[in-house]
């Protein structure tokens, strides 16, 4: 599964994902994939950390024990901040020996997903087995 480290810089999908392992109503097969893919994810998240707080290390300035970049650094350098930046969100990582995941009903309801959830986690999620699915039940309607 090909993934963008945008996926950290992503609030939503944090949230998101959060939910996810909320859930304990899924097929053990599901559970045991979500926990794999959340390890992995892990393993990224933490090259992701050091990459951006070296980004932050780079151009900025200890201030009372933490790296800021000042809001009255040079242009240049607010850009130089906001390129590297761009080019980590951007970077592509694999994860191996995982499965997307097919959504089900057993996802959503009181405490489950909401559509905007589902958005943000459409990179591990199998969207289109999910749809036709749900083509194939409302066919037997």
């Amino acid at each position: 599964m090909k993934l963008t480290n945008k996926i950290f810089a992503n609030r939503i999908f944090t949230e998101a994902m959060s939910k996810f392992n909320q859930l304990h109503n899924l097929p053990m097969e599901t559970f045991i994939e979500v926990i794999r893919i959340n390890k992995k994810l892990e393993e990224h998240q933490t090259l992701y950390e050091t990459a951006r707080k070296a980004i932050i290390k780079k151009y900025g300035e200890d201030v009372g024990g933490n790296m800021v970049i000042p809001d009255d650094a040079d242009a240049s350098v607010h850009k130089n901040v906001n390129d590297d930046f761009q080019v980590l969100v951007e970077t592509e990582f694999e994860i191996k020996d995982v499965k997307k995941i097919v959504l089900t009903k057993r996802f959503f309801g009181e405490r489950g997903l909401v559509p905007i959830d589902v958005l943000a986690l459409e990179d591990i999620l199998d969207l289109d087995e999910f749809l036709k699915i749900k083509k194939e039940v409302k066919k037997k309607k």
